[in-house]
């Protein structure tokens, strides 16, 4: 596992289906990766408290989740469930960077597979999600999320 550097990021769990697998996946890619992650445990707790809303983010709620947790960054994340041929399901994923300080919107990205209308696989393909996901944020964030302390 890569050591932990850089500004504090909290990883909001994932909506939709197989959240519990998305956000497991996600988060082992950008621990092995050496980002700052808050501990679960205590941004569920903070978000809990402060009532935290993934759907009606306002800079209030942002910045009540800070003086809980400290974090510097969100990562919100979803995997919806779209029925494809021969009743196989598949899901599409999505990961989005929120500036906690400011409340901005910094990155977002989508995947899935093409041949299934963007949607990926529920199963061994939140894996290859999760992977193309950490692996794009870790392209296009890596400076802006690691050079901030």
């Amino acid at each position: 596992m890569g050591q932990r550097t850089g500004a504090k990021v909290g990883l909001f769990w994932f909506s939709g289906l197989n959240g519990d697998q998305a956000i497991d996946s996600v988060s082992r890619r950008l621990l092995a990766g050496g980002y700052n992650l808050t501990d679960n445990a205590t941004l569920n707790r903070a978000v809990i408290d402060t009532r935290f809303n993934a759907q009606q983010i306002t800079t209030d709620s942002l910045a009540k989740l800070r003086t809980e947790t400290g974090i510097d960054f969100l990562l919100v994340g979803s995997s919806s469930a779209l029925l494809g041929v021969f009743n196989f399901a598949h899901a599409k994923m999505s990961l989005t960077l929120i500036d906690v300080r400011g409340g901005n919107v910094l990155w977002s990205k989508r995947c899935g597979n093409s041949i299934w209308n963007g949607a990926v696989g529920t199963l061994d393909e939140i894996e290859v999600g999760a992977r193309y996901l950490v692996q794009e944020f870790d392209r296009e964030c890596r400076a802006q999320v690691k050079g901030k302390l």
